[in-house]
Protein backbone atom coordinates (compact mmCIF):
# COMPACT_ATOMS: atom_id res chain seq x y z
CA UNK A 1 0.00 0.00 0.00
CA UNK A 2 0.66 3.53 -0.63
CA UNK A 3 -0.20 6.16 1.50
CA UNK A 4 0.22 9.80 0.22
CA UNK A 5 0.32 12.62 3.27
CA UNK A 6 -1.95 14.95 0.85
CA UNK A 7 -1.97 17.94 2.88
CA UNK A 8 1.45 17.42 3.10
CA UNK A 9 2.65 16.24 -0.12
CA UNK A 10 0.38 19.32 -2.05
CA UNK A 11 1.58 21.83 0.10
CA UNK A 12 4.98 21.31 -0.91
CA UNK A 13 4.25 21.40 -4.57
CA UNK A 14 1.95 24.65 -4.10
CA UNK A 15 5.10 26.49 -2.50
CA UNK A 16 7.53 25.44 -4.38
CA UNK A 17 5.77 26.72 -7.98
CA UNK A 18 5.49 24.94 -11.18
CA UNK A 19 2.47 23.05 -12.35
CA UNK A 20 1.07 21.24 -9.11
CA UNK A 21 -1.35 19.14 -11.37
CA UNK A 22 1.84 17.70 -13.48
CA UNK A 23 3.47 16.69 -10.66
CA UNK A 24 0.79 14.80 -8.86
CA UNK A 25 -0.31 13.09 -12.16
CA UNK A 26 3.54 12.27 -12.68
CA UNK A 27 3.86 11.05 -8.99
CA UNK A 28 0.21 8.75 -9.51
CA UNK A 29 1.47 7.56 -12.51
CA UNK A 30 4.42 5.85 -11.34
CA UNK A 31 2.35 3.85 -8.98
CA UNK A 32 -0.73 3.17 -11.10
CA UNK A 33 -0.17 -0.35 -10.41
CA UNK A 34 -0.26 -0.38 -6.83
CA UNK A 35 -2.69 0.43 -4.23
CA UNK A 36 -2.64 4.03 -3.56
CA UNK A 37 -4.41 6.06 -0.17
CA UNK A 38 -4.80 9.73 -0.64
CA UNK A 39 -5.34 10.91 2.95
CA UNK A 40 -6.55 14.23 3.71
CA UNK A 41 -7.70 16.16 6.62
CA UNK A 42 -10.66 18.21 6.76
CA UNK A 43 -11.81 21.23 8.32
CA UNK A 44 -12.98 19.04 11.28
CA UNK A 45 -9.55 17.78 11.68
CA UNK A 46 -7.82 19.15 14.25
CA UNK A 47 -10.76 19.31 16.69
CA UNK A 48 -9.36 16.83 19.06
CA UNK A 49 -5.93 18.44 19.54
CA UNK A 50 -7.81 21.74 20.03
CA UNK A 51 -9.89 20.80 22.63
CA UNK A 52 -6.68 19.66 24.51
CA UNK A 53 -4.93 22.86 23.43
CA UNK A 54 -6.17 26.05 21.71
CA UNK A 55 -3.17 27.31 20.47
CA UNK A 56 -2.13 24.27 18.79
CA UNK A 57 -0.75 24.87 14.93
CA UNK A 58 -1.98 28.40 15.85
CA UNK A 59 -1.28 30.65 12.66
CA UNK A 60 -1.84 27.60 10.50
CA UNK A 61 -5.41 27.52 9.67
CA UNK A 62 -7.34 25.16 7.52
CA UNK A 63 -8.73 27.51 4.60
CA UNK A 64 -6.86 30.76 5.08
CA UNK A 65 -5.28 30.11 1.63
CA UNK A 66 -8.44 29.86 -1.04
CA UNK A 67 -5.95 29.39 -3.78
CA UNK A 68 -4.14 26.37 -2.38
CA UNK A 69 -7.03 24.82 -1.61
CA UNK A 70 -8.35 24.74 -5.25
CA UNK A 71 -5.32 23.50 -5.93
CA UNK A 72 -6.05 20.79 -3.11
CA UNK A 73 -9.17 19.87 -4.70
CA UNK A 74 -8.52 19.64 -8.22
CA UNK A 75 -5.43 17.30 -7.11
CA UNK A 76 -7.93 15.46 -5.13
CA UNK A 77 -10.29 15.10 -8.36
CA UNK A 78 -7.15 14.51 -10.32
CA UNK A 79 -6.16 11.36 -8.25
CA UNK A 80 -9.93 10.10 -9.00
CA UNK A 81 -9.40 9.39 -12.31
CA UNK A 82 -6.83 6.34 -11.15
CA UNK A 83 -8.08 3.00 -10.65
CA UNK A 84 -6.54 2.18 -7.78
CA UNK A 85 -6.56 5.63 -5.79
CA UNK A 86 -8.42 5.61 -2.97
CA UNK A 87 -9.53 9.54 -1.61
CA UNK A 88 -9.70 9.68 2.11
CA UNK A 89 -11.12 12.20 4.48
CA UNK A 90 -10.26 12.08 7.70
CA UNK A 91 -13.02 13.98 9.65
CA UNK A 92 -11.97 13.09 13.18
CA UNK A 93 -8.37 13.31 13.84
CA UNK A 94 -5.55 14.14 11.14
CA UNK A 95 -3.81 12.31 8.07
CA UNK A 96 -0.96 11.40 10.14
CA UNK A 97 -3.20 9.63 12.66
CA UNK A 98 -4.94 7.64 9.97
CA UNK A 99 -1.63 6.79 8.59
CA UNK A 100 0.25 6.03 11.59
CA UNK A 101 -2.35 3.64 12.79
CA UNK A 102 -2.66 1.71 9.48
CA UNK A 103 0.40 0.97 7.69
CA UNK A 104 1.92 -2.02 8.04
CA UNK A 105 5.70 -3.43 7.13
CA UNK A 106 6.68 -3.10 3.84
CA UNK A 107 4.11 -0.34 3.12
CA UNK A 108 5.62 3.22 1.49
CA UNK A 109 4.25 6.75 3.01
CA UNK A 110 5.07 9.65 1.22
CA UNK A 111 5.26 12.89 3.17
CA UNK A 112 8.01 15.03 4.88
CA UNK A 113 6.09 14.90 7.92
CA UNK A 114 8.21 13.96 11.30
CA UNK A 115 5.04 12.66 13.31
CA UNK A 116 5.76 9.72 11.11
CA UNK A 117 8.85 9.11 11.12
CA UNK A 118 8.58 6.47 14.25
CA UNK A 119 6.98 4.14 11.28
CA UNK A 120 10.73 3.37 10.16
CA UNK A 121 11.83 1.57 13.63
CA UNK A 122 12.26 -2.19 14.15
CA UNK A 123 7.91 -2.42 14.67
CA UNK A 124 6.24 -1.14 12.27
CA UNK A 125 9.37 -1.32 9.23
CA UNK A 126 7.22 1.24 6.95
CA UNK A 127 9.24 2.98 4.27
CA UNK A 128 8.92 6.83 4.60
CA UNK A 129 9.68 8.83 1.51
CA UNK A 130 10.37 12.69 1.28
CA UNK A 131 9.10 13.22 -1.60
CA UNK A 132 8.84 10.27 -4.98
CA UNK A 133 12.65 8.94 -4.11
CA UNK A 134 14.41 10.21 -1.18
CA UNK A 135 14.04 7.57 1.34
CA UNK A 136 14.30 8.84 5.20
CA UNK A 137 16.35 6.39 6.89
CA UNK A 138 17.67 5.93 10.93
CA UNK A 139 21.21 8.42 10.30
CA UNK A 140 18.49 10.94 9.28
CA UNK A 141 16.27 10.74 12.38
CA UNK A 142 18.87 10.82 14.64
CA UNK A 143 20.38 13.59 12.97
CA UNK A 144 17.70 15.96 13.40
CA UNK A 145 16.43 14.34 16.83
CA UNK A 146 19.60 12.90 18.51
CA UNK A 147 17.54 9.84 19.30
CA UNK A 148 16.24 6.23 17.76
CA UNK A 149 12.94 7.12 15.91
CA UNK A 150 10.84 5.56 18.35
CA UNK A 151 11.70 8.41 20.53
CA UNK A 152 9.91 11.22 18.75
CA UNK A 153 7.02 11.43 20.39
CA UNK A 154 8.96 11.91 23.94
CA UNK A 155 11.32 14.68 21.95
CA UNK A 156 8.38 16.52 21.05
CA UNK A 157 6.89 16.01 24.87
CA UNK A 158 9.56 17.26 26.33
CA UNK A 159 11.61 19.42 24.06
CA UNK A 160 7.92 20.70 22.27
CA UNK A 161 7.39 21.54 18.77
CA UNK A 162 7.13 24.92 17.24
CA UNK A 163 5.77 24.28 14.19
CA UNK A 164 2.91 22.83 15.86
CA UNK A 165 2.75 25.08 18.95
CA UNK A 166 3.75 22.12 21.11
CA UNK A 167 4.81 23.60 24.50
CA UNK A 168 6.46 20.56 25.53
CA UNK A 169 8.18 21.32 29.49
CA UNK A 170 9.28 24.67 30.06
CA UNK A 171 12.63 25.27 30.29
CA UNK A 172 13.47 21.33 29.11
CA UNK A 173 15.27 22.03 25.77
CA UNK A 174 17.75 20.40 23.26
CA UNK A 175 20.70 20.86 25.59
CA UNK A 176 19.12 18.95 28.14
CA UNK A 177 17.55 16.18 25.91
CA UNK A 178 20.91 15.26 24.68
CA UNK A 179 22.26 14.10 28.13
CA UNK A 180 19.05 11.65 28.13
CA UNK A 181 20.90 8.19 28.48
CA UNK A 182 18.61 6.18 26.74
CA UNK A 183 20.63 2.82 27.43
CA UNK A 184 19.65 2.98 31.23
CA UNK A 185 15.86 2.93 30.43
CA UNK A 186 13.73 2.75 28.03
CA UNK A 187 11.93 6.07 28.55
CA UNK A 188 9.41 6.32 25.72
CA UNK A 189 7.92 2.56 26.91
CA UNK A 190 8.22 3.80 30.34
CA UNK A 191 7.26 7.52 30.54
CA UNK A 192 4.19 7.22 32.91
CA UNK A 193 5.73 4.47 34.63
CA UNK A 194 9.20 6.33 36.15
CA UNK A 195 7.01 8.84 37.68
CA UNK A 196 7.71 8.06 41.15
CA UNK A 197 11.63 7.20 40.96
CA UNK A 198 12.97 10.46 41.06
CA UNK A 199 11.21 12.34 37.71
CA UNK A 200 8.62 14.06 38.69
CA UNK A 201 10.51 17.06 37.58
CA UNK A 202 10.09 16.54 34.54
CA UNK A 203 5.72 15.53 34.44
CA UNK A 204 4.69 19.02 34.46
CA UNK A 205 1.24 19.93 33.36
CA UNK A 206 2.85 21.48 29.75
CA UNK A 207 4.74 18.21 29.20
CA UNK A 208 1.30 15.69 29.76
CA UNK A 209 -0.74 18.14 27.86
CA UNK A 210 2.82 17.68 24.91
CA UNK A 211 2.41 14.18 25.30
CA UNK A 212 -1.45 13.95 24.27
CA UNK A 213 -0.13 16.33 21.49
CA UNK A 214 2.24 14.27 20.50
CA UNK A 215 0.69 10.63 20.32
CA UNK A 216 -1.50 9.46 17.59
CA UNK A 217 -5.06 9.65 18.27
CA UNK A 218 -6.21 6.49 17.66
CA UNK A 219 -9.75 7.00 17.49
CA UNK A 220 -10.03 8.70 14.51
CA UNK A 221 -13.12 8.73 11.81
CA UNK A 222 -12.81 8.91 8.15
CA UNK A 223 -14.38 8.90 5.12
CA UNK A 224 -13.71 7.52 1.67
CA UNK A 225 -14.62 9.87 -1.08
CA UNK A 226 -16.83 8.70 -4.14
CA UNK A 227 -15.04 8.53 -7.47
CA UNK A 228 -15.39 11.72 -9.43
CA UNK A 229 -17.01 10.80 -12.88
CA UNK A 230 -15.43 13.30 -15.28
CA UNK A 231 -13.61 13.35 -18.45
CA UNK A 232 -9.51 12.52 -17.80
CA UNK A 233 -8.58 14.24 -21.09
CA UNK A 234 -10.47 16.98 -20.60
CA UNK A 235 -9.55 18.11 -16.93
CA UNK A 236 -5.51 17.19 -18.34
CA UNK A 237 -6.09 19.63 -21.19
CA UNK A 238 -7.43 22.22 -18.39
CA UNK A 239 -5.19 21.79 -16.39
CA UNK A 240 -2.10 22.11 -18.20
CA UNK A 241 -0.70 18.88 -17.70
CA UNK A 242 2.64 17.36 -20.09
CA UNK A 243 1.84 13.89 -20.58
Amino acid sequence: MIYIDANNYLKRIYHGGGNPYGLFYNMLIKYIDVEVQLVCDTSTSRQYRKAIHPGYKAGRDQGDDPVYWEVYNNCKELANLFSKVKVINVTSGEADDYIVCRAEKGDTVISNDKDLWPLIDDFKQVNILLNASTKVDRALVEQKFFCAPKHIQLYKTLVGDPSDKIPGKRGFGPAAWAKINFEDRDYYTHFFAIRGVGWDEMFTESACMSWKLAAPYEEYEFEVVPDVIGNPLQFIEEKGIIL
